[in-house]
């Protein structure tokens, strides 16, 4: 089985979110399941290669100036951590991973929104199932506190993407009771984030 893993954060990347991508990756394979990475380019890397794809985002400064600026201003004043730089150039990067790989499943991780974007897009255009995953909450106790706009526009995004979702994944038992009252007709289940024994001294 091939998963495509839409996920903004891997590395190189220096974030709480890269680890639990990368043991995806390193891990799903002993499991029979092929991890494909669509991730960003905002620091160039060629340690990883396999299976690995990099799309350009409004951070990567060097590249489409214009095109950058006005995604930060749509991500400041419209919808919060959407990056549309990044959808645009990840819908051209799954040409190429679609025309290598036979892809089963989307899995995209949330935050930022733009992952599910990507995915919801992908997913429709390449009739694929779409798996969510909340690391937090979008309408449910959200990690970006914004304005009353940008709420009610989180709340409809979350109805969006979750009623066109095969399943649902978050981290913790509140996100997951969350979702099972407002979604009951969608698959839940608790990945919860853990450790590799190999990384501790």
């Amino acid at each position: 089985m091939k998963v495509l893993f839409i996920s903004y954060y891997f590395p190189p990347i220096n974030s709480a979110a890269t680890p639990r991508t990368n043991s995806f990756y390193n891990i799903l394979p002993e499991n029979d399941i092929t991890p494909i990475i669509l991730t960003c380019d905002i620091k160039k890397d060629t340690s990883l290669t396999h299976n690995i794809y990099r799309a350009d985002t409004h951070l990567t400064w060097n590249r489409k100036p214009n095109k950058k600026f006005l995604s930060r201003l749509y991500e400041k004043f419209i919808l919060p951590s959407s990056d549309e730089t990044w959808v645009k150039a990840g819908i051209k990067e799954a040409n190429t991973i679609f025309k290598t790989h036979k892809v089963d499943y989307i899995y995209a991780s949330f935050p930022p929104i733009a992952a599910f974007k990507l995915g919801y897009l992908l997913s429709k255009k390449y009739n694929i199932p779409l798996i969510l995953e909340f690391r937090d909450g979008l309408n449910f106790e959200p990690l970006i506190q914004s304005h009353f706009a940008h709420n009610l526009l989180f709340k409809f995004y979350e109805y969006k993407y979750c009623k066109h979702a095969k399943a649902i994944i978050s981290i913790g038992s509140q996100l997951t009771n969350y979702f099972k009252k407002n979604y009951p007709k969608k698959k839940h289940e608790i990945v919860f984030n853990g450790f590799e024994s190999k990384d501790i001294p």
